[in-house]
């Protein structure tokens, strides 16, 4: 009796066909290299010169818009420091003023007192009321 070998399922037999490697056909001529004419040879040297200045100016130009951003940020931030600074002094300007004419009032209520300090300091404000009037 022979022994027979039992037939592939057909998952084996997709198996089997998945490592079967294609057989691609290439022209000869493509395969081989061939050296570059010298004016080809000055013009791609020429050409990745000039692709390479124009990478160079492009990165130039993001650095430069990315420090303009930087310092545009900076003049804002400075520029909102001084506008908080600018009306805490305004704040401060207005206080004191009120508290001038506070203090002028009470002068003004110790008048009659008799103080010759008093009169004195008063006496410019008076002759300058006057002349306005």
């Amino acid at each position: 009796m022979a022994h027979q070998q039992p037939q592939p399922s057909c998952q084996q037999q997709q198996q089997q066909q998945q490592f079967v490697f294609p057989i691609f056909y290439q022209d000869s001529s493509s395969t081989k290299r061939t050296r570059a004419k010298s004016s080809d040879s000055s013009m791609d040297e020429e050409t990745k010169r000039q692709q390479c200045l124009e990478r160079n100016r492009q990165a130039g130009n993001y650095l430069i818009l990315e420090r303009k951003k930087a310092q545009q940020q900076a003049l804002v931030a400075k520029a909102d420091k001084l506008i908080s600074l600018n009306d805490s002094l305004k704040a401060d300007l207005n206080a004191m003023r009120e508290e001038a004419i506070t203090l002028r009032n009470m002068l003004l209520q110790h008048d009659s007192c008799g103080c010759d300090v008093i009169r004195q300091y008063m006496l410019p404000s008076v002759h300058a009321a006057q002349n306005t009037q």
